[in-house]
């Protein structure tokens, strides 16, 4: 088990999201698996979530420019009303996860 544990690290590190473990009948660690295809989940949903906001975001930067320089005035204040939405969505998304200038969230 020792070994796909460091195998799956690595792709992990690598940003290989999608790495889960599956360890044989009997094997030791089985809960450890089990907590690290649930860490592992986790943060592929944010991620996955995360990459979805910023498409969105690009999309709609994109019409923005398009507005600003057709000068359509009226079309430039909800569009950017709606990247104001997008970042909150992206913000919310990753809010689960902290960093090292964050405070330490709850330890299981």
């Amino acid at each position: 088990p020792l070994v796909q544990f460091r195998r799956r690290f690595g792709e992990l590190c690598d940003g290989h999201l999608a790495a889960r473990l599956t360890l044989r009948q009997g094997d030791y660690l089985g809960k450890e698996a089990t907590a690290f295809n649930e860490m592992a989940a986790s943060i592929e949903a944010m991620m996955t979530a995360a990459h979805a906001q910023i498409a969105q975001l690009e999309t709609d930067v994109k019409a923005l420019r398009l507005a600003i320089d057709e000068g359509a005035a009226t079309q430039i204040h909800p569009r950017g009303d709606r990247l104001g939405e997008h970042a909150t969505h992206l913000r919310t998304g990753v809010q689960p996860a902290t960093t090292r200038d964050d405070p330490t969230p709850g330890v299981r």
